[in-house]
């Protein structure tokens, strides 16, 4: 499972995600679709561990990798 909780991120002035809260199951397919500018690719790049948020926790299971180092993001 995947889980954002409030998970907020601003580019300068301009805020992309702003509290979001979002819930992924495990054994589901899921689409995140918007339009162009909408922060599709901003939620994906924080799951993957490109971005941390400003603020917010992001869950894998059950690990909060907002807190993990590159080595042990790798592992999760």
């Amino acid at each position: 499972m995947i889980r954002l909780s409030g998970v907020t991120k601003s580019f300068g002035r301009q805020r992309v995600l702003d509290g979001l809260d979002l819930e992924i199951p495990g054994e589901k397919i899921t689409v995140i679709l918007g339009q162009s500018g909408s922060g599709k690719s901003v939620i994906l790049k924080h799951i993957i561990g490109l971005m941390k948020p400003d603020s917010g926790e992001i869950y894998i299971n059950s690990t909060d990798i907002t807190k993990l180092n590159d080595r042990e993001l790798n592992e999760v």
